[in-house]
């Protein structure tokens, strides 16, 4: 199983919406051509607002919130976050993005690509960069591919000192 990531960043146009190798699974900002999984691990009364009626159109949501399941009913399910926090800890499920990838792991992705991921605002995405580059590194550990766009910001992260100008 493949599973394309996409996130509101400038590259999702780049996500292989109409390749039917890929599930597409979406976080972040509606709509997306196609997509019929969506993460949604924010606090319930945001996904009451504007895009509630969108999430119930979805042919599944996962949520790690039972509160949100029940907001949104019957498109809604829940995430085994037990077992994915006693299988990869707590520290590295910072975003969505983490989250989502986890739960493909957990689900026997063999790819998991990232479009629209850039994480790269200094603040915004601060504490979300570091779990999403742990998810990268296991998945490449466990031998699941990952597919990025090639000016992804992800793939340019500092090496090892002293020698930190390196590219992945």
């Amino acid at each position: 199983m493949k599973v394309a990531i996409v996130g509101s960043g400038r590259t999702r146009v780049e996500a292989p919406f109409y390749d039917d190798g890929w599930a597409v699974e979406g976080v972040g900002t509606f709509p997306l051509p196609r997509c019929t999984v969506w993460y949604e691990v924010h606090d319930p009364v945001k996904v009451i607002g504007s895009y509630h009626a969108m999430l119930q159109s979805m042919g599944v949501v996962w949520c790690a919130d039972p509160m949100v399941a029940v907001v949104l009913g019957a498109p809604a399910r829940l995430m085994d976050m037990p077992a994915m926090e006693a299988r990869f800890g707590t520290e590295f499920l910072s975003s969505s993005v983490s989250i989502a990838m986890a739960w493909s792991i957990m689900r026997g992705a063999s790819a998991i690509g990232l479009w629209g991921v850039e994480q790269s605002l200094k603040g915004v995405y601060e504490d979300q960069r570091p779990g999403t580059l742990h998810f990268i590194h296991l998945c490449r550990e466990l031998g699941i591919d990952v597919v990025m766009p090639d000016d992804c910001p992800l793939r340019f992260e500092r090496g090892r000192y002293p020698n930190r100008d390196v590219v992945r």
